[in-house]
Formats: structure tokens, sequence, C-alpha cells
């Protein structure tokens, strides 16, 4: 049961760095748009929340999740 948790997580974390890239490929795009400085504040705040989520990703605790389970 545990494996199928860990797995789950771990397709999550993919799922995000997947977004996340998608994301960067928009933020990109509207680099010519925007004045450099809100470029870079796009930037900075985008790395910052994929970065924020996978840390809470890797903060779950396997016995929370059995419990979160059980409730479902």
């Amino acid at each position: 049961m545990e494996d199928n948790f860990a797995k789950d997580i771990e397709q999550l974390a993919s799922a995000i760095n997947l977004f996340s890239g998608k994301l960067e490929g928009i933020i990109d795009g509207v680099k010519d748009k925007v004045s450099p400085e809100e470029y870079e504040r796009l930037k900075k705040e985008h790395k910052t929340g994929v970065v924020d989520e996978l840390k809470k990703l890797n903060k779950i605790d396997l016995a929370e999740l059995n419990n979160l389970q059980s409730k479902l």
C-alpha cells in the first residue's frame, strides 16, 4: 500500500514538473510583451511556487496519506 502512495507522489511530482515546463514556456512567450522587470518577476514567482509545491510533497507522511485514504 505504501508503494502505491510513493508511486502516486512520484506521479504528482512529475505532473508538477510537466506543468512547470509548460508554464515556463508561456512566461518566455510573453517576454517581448512585458517589461524586463515584469518578466523577471514572473520567472521568480514561478520558480518559487514550483519549489514550494515540491517541498510540500517531500513532507507528506505516509501515515498521514493512509489516514486520508481511509476517509475517502
